[in-house]
C-alpha cells in the first residue's frame, strides 16, 4: 500500500525554503520527526550540532549543489547532508534547485548503504519518489518551481518557523557553529579561486594527490580542516585561503 503524503513548507529564508514531507498520519513532518528522535543529550549530540549548524549556513546561502552529497540515483536529487564529525547520522533531502529544498527523514547508519539499511531505506525511496512525481508534474505543467516556491497540486501547508528545529536550535554548542561557519567561509574562498582560473575540483585533487571524491567531501562545508591542509591548499593554487587578523593593542 503506498504511503500517503504532501510536501510542507517549513521555514522560509530570503535565498531558500525548507519543504519538508509531511505523512498524512503523522503531527509532525519528516524533519521534524528526526529532530524527535535525537532529543538533546543524545549520545549523537555533535552529528545533530553538526547538522543544525549546516542547515542554518545553508539558510543563509542557499542551496547550491557543491555543499551536497548525492546519495539516491543519478540526476534525481536526493542527497544526504554531509557530516565531517562522527559521520553515524544520516538525514536525507532533495533538492529541487538552489532556492528550495526538501528533507524527508534519517538515522542512525547501520549498513554499509541505505539500500541495505531496513531503516533508512523507506526514507531515501520516499524523496526518489517525490523527485520523480515533481519531474512528472512539471514536464505535464501541473508543477511550477518559481523562484522559492513549488506552485501546484501538493497541497502545501505553510508554516514559516519551525518549532521543533527552532527548539533545537537553541542548544547548538556554539564551537561546532563556529567550525561549520568557518568551513563554509573556507570552501567558498577555495570555490571562488577555482572559478577564478577556471579550474576544476579535479584539478586542485591532482594538485594536491588526493582523489577528487575526497576533494568534493571537503568542499561540503562540514570538513574539519587542519592547519596543514589549508596551507597546503594555498601552496598549490598560490593564493591565501584563510587569512587571519590580528588586533594591535594599543598603550
Amino acid at each position: 500500500m503506498k504511503q500517503i503524503y504532501q510536501i510542507d513548507l517549513l521555514e522560509e529564508y530570503p535565498n531558500v525554503n525548507f519543504y519538508s514531507i509531511h505523512l498524512d498520519d503523522e503531527e509532525l513532518t519528516e524533519l521534524e520527526r528526526f529532530f524527535e528522535k535525537f532529543p538533546v543529550g543524545c549520545e549523537y549530540d555533535e552529528d545533530i550540532d553538526v547538522i543544525v549548524s549546516w542547515l542554518d549556513k545553508i539558510a543563509e546561502v542557499g542551496a547550491l549543489e557543491r555543499y551536497f552529497r548525492p546519495e539516491g540515483h543519478y540526476g534525481d536529487g536526493v542527497g544526504v547532508i554531509p557530516i565531517d564529525v562522527g559521520n553515524k547520522i544520516r538525514l536525507y533531502c532533495l533538492r529541487l534547485s538552489d532556492k528550495i529544498l526538501v528533507f524527508g527523514n534519517g538515522g542512525v547508519k547501520d549498513t554499509p548503504t541505505w539500500e541495505e539499511s531496513e531503516e533508512l531505506a523507506p526514507y531515501v525511496k520516499i524523496l526518489i519518489d517525490t523527485s520523480r512525481f515533481i519531474s512528472s508534474r512539471i514536464k505535464n505543467g501541473t508543477i511550477v518551481l518559481v523562484d522559492k516556491e513549488i506552485i501546484g497540486d501538493l497541497n502545501l501547508v505553510e508554516m514559516k518557523r519551525s518549532r521543533v528545529l527552532e527548539e533545537r536550535r537553541k542548544h547548538v554548542n556554539p564551537e561546532t557553529r563556529e567550525r561549520v561557519s568557518l568551513s563554509f567561509q573556507i570552501v567558498d574562498r577555495i570555490h571562488e579561486i577555482l572559478v577564478q582560473r577556471n579550474l576544476r575540483q579535479k584539478d586542485l585533487a591532482e594538485m594536491l594527490g588526493k582523489s577528487e571524491a575526497e576533494i568534493s567531501k571537503w568542499m561540503r562545508g562540514t570538513h574539519n580542516f587542519t592547519i596543514d591542509t589549508v596551507v597546503s591548499i594555498e601552496e598549490a593554487l598560490q593564493a591565501p585561503v584563510l587569512q587571519v587578523y590580528h588586533e594591535t593593542a594599543i598603550a
